[in-house]
This record gives structure tokens, C-alpha cells and sequence, in this order.
């Protein structure tokens, strides 16, 4: 019997695109493996980005593929219990007849990722709110941003089709409470208070 955290396979779900496309064949399910490390992994992919979840405390004997019915599945912290062997529907889950990708052919090994040193942090919400800001005076148009990492510095974000400018974002503290890198921290004045 497979045994796996809820909250995570919702939060998997949303990264599926909900309907079968030939061209996103592993688009529609969520996928769920044993985990080297224990536990088991659950992934979900779509056209723009993948989602890999540890549950710790999951339990599975071999990948499989699951659609979920997340009318079905009851917001919970709990873990749902289905027999991963038996291709019928199973409350809110069905185990489904499809090969899983090989996702880790697409990121690095897990023991190589960065540890964060070198790297910056920035808070999300103000990514959103440069984002929003630009999509409004667009009129609504959809933009997408890139974010250019400056040594040590603010971030640079700009939009291939938003010709009007760029924006920075300020990086902030990330080990320990996230504080925002002040305009002074960055050496942005001359020490007059004037920029």
C-alpha cells in the first residue's frame, strides 16, 4: 500500500495541466517514486516548470503515475493510503497505465545543488508587484520577466516586451529572518543621505 502526504500531492496537482496533450504526454499526472533519502518523491511537470516534493514520510515500492481528483481529496496534513498495484479508482486517486519521465535528466543531482552561498535572495512579493505594475500599463497584457543578478547588487528585471524601462529588486538577508537590503547596505548614497 502506497502512503502519501495530501497537502503535497494538492500542491504537485497544480503544477499538472489537468488534461491529457499529446505534446505534454506527462503533463496530466503527478508522478510518485521512492525517495534514495527515504519517504518518497512526487513530481509534476507542465510547459513552464516542474515541481519536485519530498514527502519524509510517505511510502511507495515503486514509481507510478496517479491523476488526482482534487474534488475528491479533503484538505488535509494527513497522508491518503491507496493500493499502487490497483489501476482503479481509488477515492480521489487513480493509478494510471503511464510511463514516468526522467525528470532528473533535466536538473542536477541533488547533492549538487548550490548550498546558497553566492546566491541572493529577493521577497516574491515585490517580484509580483513589478510584475502587476507592468501588466496593468500594458493593459493587461501578459509580460514575463528576467532577472539579471548583478554581483553582489540588486537584481535587474526586465521584460523583452516592456521597452519602457527596468527595474531593480533589492536582495535580501537570507540567513535568518528575510530583511530587506537597504538602499544604504548596497552603498547607493554618498554617505549625505543624497542619492
Amino acid at each position: 500500500m502506497a502512503n502519501v502526504n495530501i497537502k503535497l500531492l494538492q500542491l504537485a496537482a497544480k503544477f499538472t495541466l489537468g488534461v491529457f496533450d499529446e505534446r505534454g504526454k506527462y503533463c496530466d499526472h503527478v508522478f510518485i517514486e521512492p525517495s534514495p533519502e527515504g519517504g518518497v518523491l512526487i513530481v509534476a511537470l507542465n510547459y513552464y516548470c516542474m515541481a519536485v516534493l519530498h514527502d519524509h514520510g510517505g511510502k511507495i515500492s515503486r514509481k507510478i503515475a496517479v491523476k488526482i481528483d482534487n474534488k475528491k481529496l479533503k484538505n488535509s496534513d494527513h497522508h491518503i493510503e491507496f493500493n499502487e498495484h490497483n489501476q482503479l479508482q481509488q477515492g480521489p486517486i487513480l493509478v494510471a497505465n503511464a510511463k514516468p519521465p526522467n525528470w532528473r535528466k533535466i536538473v542536477m543531482d541533488a547533492h549538487d545543488l548550490p548550498d546558497g552561498s553566492g546566491c541572493l535572495s529577493f521577497d516574491w512579493r515585490k517580484l509580483k508587484k513589478i510584475c502587476k505594475a507592468v501588466e496593468v500599463f500594458g493593459g493587461n497584457t501578459r509580460y514575463y520577466p528576467t532577472i539579471i543578478k548583478s554581483k553582489d547588487g540588486p537584481m535587474v528585471v526586465k521584460f523583452d516586451t516592456f521597452i519602457n524601462g527596468f527595474f531593480l529588486l533589492m536582495p535580501c538577508i537570507s540567513d535568518g529572518p528575510t530583511v530587506p537590503v537597504t538602499a544604504d547596505d548596497m552603498g547607493l548614497f554618498d554617505g549625505s543621505g543624497e542619492a
